[in-house]
């Protein structure tokens, strides 16, 4: 079932990223993706919101819109929420990520620095 789930991210991953051939919508996608995961995380009531069928689409993308996310994003929310697919969310945005990197030849990475360690002896 896992495996599945991977292949079905993965595909809505790549769907998102056939829409745009510019790197810096691209990047717009990352951040609106992040942004919406992260709230997701956070607010139990939006997640909620989203996956109310009672809610109208409409309502849904309006609420997106005023939080400043793109048509393609809100589109494509609308995708995953219709395919009862909101949960692999963190996958598509870890995949997504992965190739808008790969496409700009940009890696993400984090920098470690060393520091000497000084030792006084008060006598």
């Amino acid at each position: 079932m896992k495996k599945n789930k991977d292949i079905l991210a993965r595909n809505f991953s790549q769907a998102l990223f056939a829409q745009e051939k510019a790197c810096d919508k691209r990047n717009m996608y990352v951040h609106e993706l992040e942004g919406i995961k992260a709230t997701l995380t956070d607010s139990r009531d939006f997640r909620q919101f989203l996956l109310c069928p009672s809610t109208s689409t409409a309502e849904k993308q309006k609420v997106l819109k005023s939080a400043g996310i793109s048509s393609v994003i809100i589109h494509f929310f609308g995708l995953i929420i219709d395919c009862h697919a909101l949960d692999l969310l963190p996958q598509i945005t870890r995949d997504y990520t992965q190739r808008v990197r790969k496409e700009s030849n940009s890696v993400e990475g984090v920098v470690y620095l060393a520091r000497k360690k000084i030792c006084r002896k008060h006598y």
